[in-house]
């Protein structure tokens, strides 16, 4: 089955690119893990309007960014559960 998220996975994941080595304390050895870990929440961000097409986050509530956490993953149960 095809990645259902290409495209926004491909942005999320050059979102973290750009982002995780600008992290304190980050080593380079440990940046393709990080992105791994992280380019989930960036992609639930970016299909709620949270960041604009450039990737930058905008300014929002904490209540708006779990409900788009957690509608990011009720899609990605639904879809696992499809297949």
């Amino acid at each position: 089955m095809a990645n259902r998220w290409g495209n926004i996975e491909t942005a999320a994941r050059a979102i973290c690119a750009r982002e995780v080595p600008t992290y304190p304390g980050v080593d380079a050895s440990e940046v393709p893990a990080l992105i791994d870990r992280f380019w989930r929440p960036v992609a639930a961000e970016l299909a709620a309007g949270l960041r604009d097409e450039s990737g930058c986050l905008i300014p929002h509530s904490l209540a708006a960014g779990i409900n788009a956490w957690e509608a990011w993953l009720d899609d990605e149960r639904q879809t696992q559960t499809a297949v």
